[in-house]
């Protein structure tokens, strides 16, 4: 009559714990990894869903509306405020800003001051703000970690 377990029986035992652990272990880091990935991509597209909303509303519901140098639109509201939208290099993170501009749809601004619409864009050429006509292209790439996503969008005023 034999009581307890021999050493194979024993090995068996914790191998099999071994194996089983390492598979769990393994499962969750893949769970985990997506759900980073999926984490950073949704803030991603929140992000570029919410910024180029903003631009279209703010540019449809403007008087006039150019740009005078590349990578910026520039336009005003009927009771003469006017301003631009404009890429800026907060060191070497690129942000989308807002700011007022002194003395017209013709005048100057602060390049570093203003309200920050978006930050983490990829920078120019790939993204990129120009007039032609009477509309506006956007196009913006938001870069996060190892994930990219775009954004194109052509805004006509409709107070011309």
């Amino acid at each position: 009559m034999r009581h307890g377990l021999t050493l194979i029986e024993l090995l068996i035992v914790i191998t099999l714990l071994v194996v089983l652990s390492a598979a769990t272990v393994y499962v969750f880091r893949v769970v985990l990894i997506n759900w980073s990935f999926f984490d950073i991509r949704t803030g991603l597209a929140i992000e570029l869903d919410r910024g180029t909303e903003e631009l279209a509303r703010r540019l449809r519901s403007s008087s006039e509306i150019r740009n005078l140098s590349t990578n910026e639109i520039r336009f005003s509201y009927g009771n003469n405020s006017s301003f631009v939208y404009y890429f800026y290099d907060a060191l070497g993170e690129y942000q989308l800003r807002e700011a007022v501009l002194t003395g017209g749809i013709n005048g100057t601004f602060v390049n570093s001051v203003g309200r920050v619409v978006m930050a983490q864009i990829v920078p120019p050429p790939v993204s990129a703000l120009s007039v032609a006509g009477n509309t506006a292209n956007i196009t913006l790439v938001l870069s996060r970690k190892d994930e990219t996503l775009n954004s194109r969008v052509l805004v006509r005023p409709r107070n011309l």
